[in-house]
This record gives structure tokens, sequence and C-alpha cells, in this order.
């Protein structure tokens, strides 16, 4: 594609592809498939891992990401059974990054359908590792299905902390909310202790994984409004 050389529309193409809303396991998942580090049979040959790097799934192409999520034969079944209709410029794509640049950055797709398009391409992936390991291959009916309830069953969770210096207290709170933004559940919570603002915001992020798991919600964003929290959660910078 041609922006692809240019430095500012690369970074605003990673900064939409992370911000899609998306569990961070499929968004991590995206984020190496654009990469091209899938360690796709092509890929594995390139390393000396495998001599043959024709796909198990068709045997007339060798597995690069591209093929393996959307040209051969197994991955066409479930994009058919989306009923995506998709710009007929994609098979013109070399790799999953054209793509997704075609996608986000030149027909600017809406944002529901490139998370069902990325989710989908995520199941097959998924799918096509539970077969190496024994497990049972998914027609494009099921692989469809299960990526629409991964989507629905994504849940994003706000958490905040408030100090109050008088009182010599705290308070949390967690919001859950589904995929389009609708409110699942929240909890406030008092903490009888004089915290610095911080300290209120770990305890904050403490009180939402407890409060997720009590409620039974497996997959989720945790978002905040403290960078020092987030970068230390991210291993970008050592606990404060």
């Amino acid at each position: 594609m041609g922006g692809l050389s240019d430095g500012s529309q690369q970074r605003r193409f990673w900064n939409r592809l992370w911000s899609l809303p998306l569990p961070p396991k499929v968004r991590h998942f995206t984020w190496r498939a654009g990469r091209d580090m899938l360690p796709t049979k092509l890929n594995l040959a390139k390393r000396g891992v495998v001599q043959d790097a024709y796909c198990d799934e068709c045997r007339k192409e060798v597995e690069s990401i591209q093929h393996a999520l959307w040209t051969c034969p197994k991955a066409r079944d479930a994009w058919e059974c989306s009923k995506l209709v998709i710009s007929d410029r994609s098979s013109r794509c070399q790799n999953f990054q054209d793509l997704m640049w075609l996608f986000l950055m030149e027909e600017e797709v809406e944002m529901d359908k490139v998370v069902l398009i990325v989710t989908i391409a995520w199941t097959l992936w998924h799918n096509k590792n539970e077969v190496k390991l024994g497990g049972e291959r998914k027609p494009g009916k099921v692989i469809f299905k299960w990526a629409a309830q991964c989507i629905e069953e994504y849940e994003a969770v706000n958490v905040d902390g408030a100090i109050f210096s008088i009182q010599k207290s705290a308070r949390v709170g967690v919001t859950i909310r589904d995929d389009r933004g609708r409110l699942e559940a929240a909890m406030s919570m008092k903490i009888h202790a004089p915290l610095r603002a911080l300290e209120a915001e770990a305890k904050a992020f403490e009180a939402s994984i407890i409060f997720t798991r009590d409620v039974g919600v497996q997959d989720i964003i945790l978002e905040g409004d403290s960078m020092i929290m987030y970068r230390a959660l991210s291993e970008l910078s050592p606990p404060p």
C-alpha cells in the first residue's frame, strides 16, 4: 500500500489498530499478524524449523499469514459464512498489514466491521492451533459464531479512585460495560484509610479485578486515568 512508507501515517495506522475495542489477546494477535510474527509454516521454514512450507489445509500454497487467515479455502469458508461485504481490492493485498491498512486507512471501514474481521481472523488462527494439538477442526459457520460470541462477551471495566483528606478515607468505583458501552454492573466502596491519590488508584484496580471475578466476567480491558498505574501494570516502568 502506498502510505506504508509514510512515518506519520504508519503511527496513525498502528494507533487506530491498538484503539480497536478488542480483548487484549485479540489485539495482540492482530499486531503480531500485522508484523508478520505469527509462526506460520512459511515463517518456520525461513527459520529452518520445518522443511515443508505448504499449507496443511489445502496443500496448494505456502502457509503465509495472508494465506492462513484470508485466501486459504478453509479460511474463505468462514469469511463467506460471515456475510461481510468486503472490497474487491482486498484480493490485491500482499500481507495482513496491507489488508488492515486498506480497511483502517484507505476505505475507513466502520469500526464494528473491522472488529468482526479481526476477531474472525483470530478464531481462524486459534482453531488452526487447536487442530495441531489434536483438536477438532471447526467449520466456517462455527468459526463465525465463535467470533461473534467473543465480541458479545467482551467487557470493558472502568476504574477510578478518589481521596477525602478531611475524613481520612478514600472511595473506589468500578463500572463494567459491554462492547457497545452498555452498563452491565457497577460498584463503589469506601476505604477507611488515609490513602494518597496513587494508592487510591491502585486500590481501584485491585477492586475491579476482584469485582469482575465475583460477577463472572473473565475477558476484560481495564480502563483508568492514571498513566503511572497504566505504565506499571503494562511493565513499561517499575512499580511506583
